[in-house]
């Protein structure tokens, strides 16, 4: 599924599985401008990704899908981008997830996501880049 906005949009990539999940965030990341790239697990991600020839300006993954993990995703992601923001987001939090997510310099949200606070931090994200 892909939503496309306008050609200098900033895009990006969604992996998630579940269907609902990665419609509703690729319509929240349409109207704050992004073109959306979203697929159903990491895999396919990493193909987008690599597809895209690193195109992609930021990353939002589930950490539990079939076919490759958000874990590995994220791992993969870093071993060519090392400054990609990422957000890595669950509905099933474990107390040292929080640590081996921030290890590999990515943000944990947990479902069900806080769209004001997201819209927040990619602001922040924004700024950063931007600076």
């Amino acid at each position: 599924m892909v939503f496309i906005n306008s050609t200098n949009a900033k895009q990006a990539l969604i992996a998630e599985d579940d269907d609902m999940g990665r419609i509703i965030l690729a319509r929240f990341l349409d109207k704050l401008g992004y073109k959306v790239h979203a697929v159903e697990n990491g895999k396919l991600a990493l193909d987008h990704y690599h597809r895209l020839c690193g195109k992609i300006d930021l990353l939002i993954t589930d950490l539990f899908m079939p076919e490759m993990n958000g874990h590995e995703l994220i791992r993969e992601i870093r071993k060519i981008n090392k400054t990609l923001p990422i957000i890595a987001i669950t509905g099933y939090a474990r107390p040292n997830m929080l640590r081996e997510v921030q290890i590999r310099n990515a943000t944990l949200f947990e479902k069900p996501i806080n769209f004001q606070t997201l819209r927040t931090h990619l602001t922040r994200l924004h700024d950063q880049i931007n600076g």
